[in-house]
């Protein structure tokens, strides 16, 4: 549990990353950490559910310390990490660690961005699942920390060429959000999980077990539905096909079928608009209860569609794009100090597309959005959820 004078220094650290000078880390300002080719990378592993673990196999004999607030998962992990392994249920106790050389992020979506600051605040190479944020704000102080301090930050399976040329307009679609979870339920979190922990950044709550392991994705202040899970990694692969990270402005109008009560408050069904003012890029998406997977078509002098199977996007003849080797893809950037600036801003930027359909469902009407002022154009009431849709 962390205590209100924890929490302010938290916020007084991001507020100082990006807008005031800081001492950076020695590891970043004499150029020193594991930057030849054959350093060995230690890595600490923040969040031990299915992704996590996962990790932890990959890193195997090469983890310094893991952590989660479910004890169980937190034992379960370290076995997996191998002999030695250091266990801590405070994620802050491996970002103290001076043999720590990167942190891996694989917790609930609302803890991504800001405990990715507090890594790389602590002088930490970063990979975190996708999405990169919950929250407009969050977004851009993550983007503004990483580049402040140097960071090399990744965020799920990185950035994806396309061979062909690609058009201005793409097509996305993804399943419904599903309806469920009753708030009328109570109960005590179960033995070995620090409910207060894993709400963590979020105003308090009590504890909900339908808000737990998944059941957080289909809350639209917490995993935001499919637009931020599914459309987050379809968007990130047009933004890039593009070229595009930091567009001027963004221009989103979403209309949605509202769930019929339950704990679960994303939409059951969502269209959205996403455009960029004084460009020709548009991003027209897609949910409803007929559909069962996500894809997109990229409209161009040659379409290509790319579908999900399988839990992977594959292109029409049964490519894969998302990559199995992300964690090798960071940890090569890592040793060569290959920064990739563009594609973290536009996992970055995919994220927060999702955010601000949500948000234009929610307020029932256009938005447009400007990253480089973080402010809403003439909409007062929009800018009071940059910071959570809550």
């Amino acid at each position: 549990m962390h205590s209100d004078a924890q929490w302010s220094r938290r916020r007084f650290l991001r507020a100082a990353a990006v807008g005031f000078p800081l001492l950076l880390p020695a590891r970043v300002a004499l150029g020193q950490g594991p930057g030849s080719p054959s350093a060995r990378i230690v890595t600490g592993h923040i969040g031990l559910g299915p992704a996590g673990r996962a990790h932890l196999q990959a890193r195997r004999g090469n983890v310094g310390a893991v952590c989660d607030v479910d004890t169980n998962r937190l034992y379960e992990g370290a076995a997996l990490a191998g002999p030695g392994t250091e266990v801590f249920p405070d994620y802050r106790r491996i970002l103290d660690r001076k043999d720590v050389d990167a942190i891996v992020i694989a917790t609930p979506d609302h803890w991504h961005a800001s405990m990715a600051i507090e890594a790389i605040e602590a002088g930490k190479d970063v990979y975190i699942e996708a999405p990169a944020s919950r929250s407009l704000g969050e977004g851009l102080r993550l983007a503004r920390t990483a580049r402040y301090f140097g960071a090399v930050v990744q965020a799920g399976p990185g950035a994806v060429a396309l061979e062909r040329p690609t058009g201005p307009e793409v097509t996305a679609w993804g399943a419904a959000n599903p309806a469920g979870g009753d708030p009328r339920t109570t109960a005590d979190p179960p033995e070995g999980l620090d409910w207060p922990a894993w709400v963590g950044p979020l105003r308090p709550r009590p504890y909900h077990p339908d808000a737990l392991h998944g059941g957080d994705r289909w809350m639209m202040d917490l995993g935001g539905g499919q637009i931020r899970q599914q459309g987050a990694a379809l968007f990130a692969i047009a933004l890039h096909a593009w070229g595009m990270a930091q567009p001027e402005s963004i221009e989103v109008y979403a209309e949605g079928l509202p769930q019929r009560g339950g704990l679960w408050d994303c939409p059951r069904e969502l269209r959205a608009t996403i455009s960029f003012p004084g460009q020709p890029q548009v991003i027209r998406w897609t949910q409803a209860a007929d559909t069962s997977a996500c894809g997109m078509r990229l409209h161009g002098p040659a379409d290509m569609e790319i579908h999900q199977q399988d839990g992977r996007l594959m292109l029409e003849d049964g490519t894969p794009l998302a990559t199995d080797a992300a964690l090798d893809m960071w940890l090569s950037a890592i040793r060569t100090r290959t920064l990739h600036r563009d594609d973290f801003d536009r996992a970055i930027l995919a994220a927060s597309l999702g955010t601000l359909s949500n948000l234009s469902y929610r307020l029932g009407r256009k938005l447009t959005w400007r990253p480089a002022t973080g402010r809403f154009l003439d909409d007062a009431i929009a800018d009071r959820f940059i910071e959570d849709l809550g």
